[in-house]
């Protein structure tokens, strides 16, 4: 299955709102790590996940994938999220050659030796407001070109924002168990992993993006790293998260098992 052309793979696993694009973007401008995106989400142009439920469509996906994005140099990379890494894997266990092998086994048919960096964010309130107004206005990423479309189309939004605690507390919680779930990943199969967290990379760009590059064994003949996206957070941003801390968690926490308990006896 793995791709010859394939010479060192790399899988990012993040979260939403992690600094995963900035980390991407910045290792596809360099032309020698690969175009690492989510090549795997459910709705990847149009032959997303959703599209992809038997293992010969999703093998044919991923031989384009590595075709069209492999560096000269043999480097693939790829960005997913813990629920594209299950779908991946629930879609492959249809196929009988790879029903009685473990998750990484799986992985490593795909990427050979695959070399894992971990994106997190310390500040898991941050991230998820961060979450839902990227939900609201529905853009990831803004360009570094201050005219962009997208940076315009972003500020136009923005004051049709509305503040939602409940998104905002189930975007946090949403976090805080990808994170576990990456980590007991990688416990348990005894992976070593790069980490990177969001924090960090911001105020130490250079020095962060060179571990990356260490970390997948490629020079890095640059006298400076320059982030290839802007920041998005705006004072709506902070905002939020003040009204946030004023609402006693635990209400919310309280609301939402609620909503789930009485979801689960509408469906029995």
């Amino acid at each position: 299955m793995v791709n010859p052309t394939i010479q060192i793979s790399y899988i990012i696993c993040s979260t939403m709102r992690s600094g995963s694009t900035l980390l991407s973007r910045t290792l596809k401008d360099f032309d020698v790590a690969g175009d690492p995106k989510e090549y795997f989400h459910p709705r990847w142009k149009g032959v997303g996940l959703n599209q992809l439920s038997e293992p010969s469509q999703l093998y044919a996906h991923y031989n384009c994938v590595v075709q069209e994005t492999t560096t000269p140099n043999g480097v693939f990379g790829i960005k997913m999220h813990w629920d594209q890494l299950q779908n991946v894997l629930n879609i492959c266990r249809k196929d009988t050659a790879f029903s009685s092998k473990n998750d990484l086994e799986i992985l490593q048919s795909f990427f050979p030796r695959p070399k894992f960096i971990f994106i997190w964010r310390e500040n898991l309130l941050k991230q998820a407001v961060s979450t839902e107004i990227a939900n609201q206005t529905q853009i990831w990423g803004i360009d570094r070109d201050p005219n962009s479309t997208r940076h315009e189309a972003k500020r136009m939004q923005l004051t049709d924002l509305k503040f939602k605690p409940m998104q905002i507390y189930r975007h946090k919680q949403s976090a805080q168990k990808c994170n576990t779930q990456w980590k007991q990943f990688f416990s348990q199969y005894s992976i070593p992993y790069h980490e990177v967290k969001f924090e960090s990379l911001i105020s130490n760009f250079d020095s962060e993006m060179r571990g990356v590059f260490r970390c997948l064994n490629l020079p890095s003949d640059c006298s400076s790293f320059s982030m290839a996206t802007k920041k998005q957070s705006t004072p709506i941003n902070e905002r939020w998260a003040f009204y946030y801390r004023l609402i006693p968690e635990i209400l919310l926490e309280q609301y939402h098992e609620r909503q789930h308990l009485v979801r689960r006896s509408l469906s029995l």
